[in-house]
């Protein structure tokens, strides 16, 4: 699990709160699932279908990490729909980003 706060974006999601995580500091490409289950590359909405075509276009090299932020509320079937869809399409360097429990809003 990882943290990013440099992978804020203008998409809203409560991302799900764990112990173990690593801060990051470089720029990747950012998938989003929010609460509606709207998915999203970067700011821009996008489909499970469309996604991999899209990321093909953007990453440089398919061995390229592609962060993976997730609204907690998120039913984990649709999670793992977008996580397989990507794997499908051969990217395997995906990182689930977190926030850290001490963080959790009250």
């Amino acid at each position: 699990m990882i943290t990013a706060p440099i992978l804020q974006s203008g998409i809203e999601v409560d991302l799900p709160k764990t112990h173990t995580v690593k801060e990051i500091t470089e720029q990747r490409l950012v998938v989003t699932i929010d609460k509606a289950q709207r998915i999203y590359l970067g700011n821009d909405p996008s489909t499970s279908t469309s996604s991999p075509t899209k990321i093909r276009k953007q990453l440089k090299h398919p061995q390229d990490a592609i962060f993976l932020r997730c609204d907690e509320t998120v039913p984990f079937g649709s999670f793992a729909t977008v996580v397989d869809s990507l794997r499908v399409a051969g990217f395997s360097n995906i990182s689930i980003v977190t926030e850290p429990i001490s963080e959790r809003r009250r």
